[in-house]
């Protein structure tokens, strides 16, 4: 069907595979891992692969050649009759017929793990091995695949350690919240799609793993479908081109409500667009799609009100004057959900968005929730680009210059991306703290910026400690702060008059009456 470059090692980034024997018409593989990958690492995604081979048993996937255990080497012996990889071909110079036989058989083996409630979560082009025919495939690469029963309505979201950027999907991101299920693995099949049929990978121009997932939540993909380099567009084509932008979109909807809700609906799509007559008209999608698991729609509902004050909100600072919003309830009643139903329109706003997290039985960490929500910021700056990390260096030392080593102390990361800083001037207990004060308010106003409005929303605060309080009043009170919105949740029945949070809301209150 196709030529391919021969090579005795298939790999990628984290996947490296070795023709080693033939056993009757099937090919016998080594997998290794990569040997930069720290040894607990290496451990434990080859368990979870053995064990999840073991599982599926040759289904949608390789047959463990050797089933036994061998920890001492961490390596894996496979068996398949595919031996051709995706990454072997160049898509563009495949006709339109030629990939979409390609994708019906990638997505019969995504639908293979997936009845047996078996979730990939890494799936990218590396991942795929076709038979020399092209009319099966099987997957690779299980370390972080994980065995979801219908019973359980989803898996709690993590990054994989093997993964490439450009396939995962927004909710396998450090700033979405969503748990993990098939429609995951339906947004990384769109984006091998997206690979296979525009012939660049997802958001091509980005290379940082942060601005790749941030992009991946906030950015909109735009769908080229390019015929292949020797074929000529006719009216077929251009249908079933129309109609393939559908079915990526549909894969690549960044809500996965929105999504195709199940592998076989979306193969049947993909099998009659490879069967499509142009005499048959208008194709459209989804009509055999529908899931066979239940799916817990993550959305508020009756708090239209509520989401968009605070949206409001963040429109205004992001003209001007810092505001802050502090979200009063019982435990449960859907404080934080409401907060995190912002997360994404404010992202795709082109704000930043962090959070902190008292701990009821941490009160005695000064400032614990302010350092989880300023450390995130600056790792999310030390992943710029160069140039960029030295911008953002530059304005930050003339920023906290002398004294940029007390902020240091609370947030270490700091440390990374202004280097070496000499010791502080040593003060009595007041003013070192009035010092720190003034230095972390000169902090704030110089990462606030015009271009990325920053939201910061610490949950609990019934838990903070003094000397946190005092900080978030401070910051609440600056009039000189611009472009920040501060959110602030907590449990009212918890805070009375002596609660020392209660100071701040007496003088919020004081604010609002003038």
């Amino acid at each position: 069907m196709v030529q391919t470059r021969s090579s005795s090692i298939l790999s990628d980034d984290y996947l490296q595979l070795t023709p080693v024997g033939k056993e009757q018409d099937q090919t016998v593989f080594e997998r290794a891992y990569p040997h930069r990958l720290p040894p607990f690492e290496v451990a434990a995604a080859f368990k979870n692969e053995h064990r999840i081979l073991t599982y599926l048993n040759g289904r949608g996937a390789p047959y463990l050649h050797a089933p036994e255990l061998n920890t001492r080497d961490a390596k894996v012996l496979l068996r398949t009759q595919c031996r051709i990889p995706l990454t072997e071909l160049s898509p563009l110079q495949l006709s339109l017929c030629q990939r979409l036989k390609i994708a019906v058989s990638m997505a019969r083996a995504l639908c293979a793990i997936h009845e047996r409630d078996v979730l990939h979560l890494a799936l990218r082009p590396a991942t795929f091995l076709f038979s020399a025919d092209f009319e099966h495939a099987v997957l690779l690469d299980f370390c972080s695949a994980r065995h979801v029963p219908k019973s359980i309505t989803g898996l709690t979201g993590f990054r994989p350690v093997m993964a490439n950027s450009h396939f995962l999907a927004p909710e396998q991101g450090y700033q979405f919240s969503h748990t993990l299920d098939r429609r995951t693995d339906l947004y990384g099949f769109g984006c091998v799609l997206y690979w296979l049929f525009c012939g660049e990978t997802p958001f091509h121009g980005l290379t940082d793993d942060n601005a790749i997932g941030y992009a991946q939540i906030a950015q909109p993909l735009m769908i080229d479908i390019k015929p292949g380099v020797s074929e000529e567009p006719d009216d077929r084509i251009e249908k079933i081109i129309t109609a393939l932008s559908a079915v990526l979109s549909a894969l690549l909807e960044k809500e996965p409500s929105n999504r195709y809700q199940s592998c076989p609906g979306m193969l049947a799509d993909l099998q009659a667009l490879l069967a499509y007559k142009s005499e048959q008209g208008t194709f459209s999608i989804r009509g055999q799609d529908r899931s066979d698991c239940l799916y817990i729609p993550q959305r508020l509902y009756g708090r239209t009100v509520e989401t968009q004050s605070l949206m409001q909100a963040f429109q205004r600072v992001a003209k001007g004057p810092s505001e802050a919003f502090l979200i009063a309830g019982y435990s449960g009643v859907g404080k934080s959900a409401l907060v995190n139903e912002v997360r994404l329109p404010v992202l795709q706003s082109n704000g930043v968005f962090v959070t902190g997290k008292f701990d009821q039985y941490r009160g005695s960490t000064p400032y614990s929730a302010i350092k989880q929500a300023f450390s995130h910021f600056i790792r999310t700056l030390l992943a710029l680009p160069d140039i960029e990390v030295e911008k953002w260096r530059d304005r930050l030392e003339i920023a906290v210059k002398p004294n940029a080593q007390v902020l240091i102390d609370i947030l270490p990361d700091l440390g990374y991306l202004l280097g070496p800083q000499p010791e502080p001037v040593p003060l009595g207990a007041e003013e070192q703290q009035n010092r720190f004060n003034r230095v972390f308010l000169q902090f704030v106003r110089v990462i606030c910026t015009a271009h990325k409005p920053l939201v910061v929303f610490i949950d609990d605060l019934q838990w903070a400690d003094l000397a946190s309080i005092n900080l978030l009043r401070m910051l609440m009170m600056d009039t000189e702060n611009r472009y920040c919105l501060l959110l602030g949740a907590y449990r009212d029945n918890e805070v009375d008059d002596r609660h020392p949070f209660s100071r701040i809301l007496q003088d919020l209150k004081v604010e609002q009456n003038r």
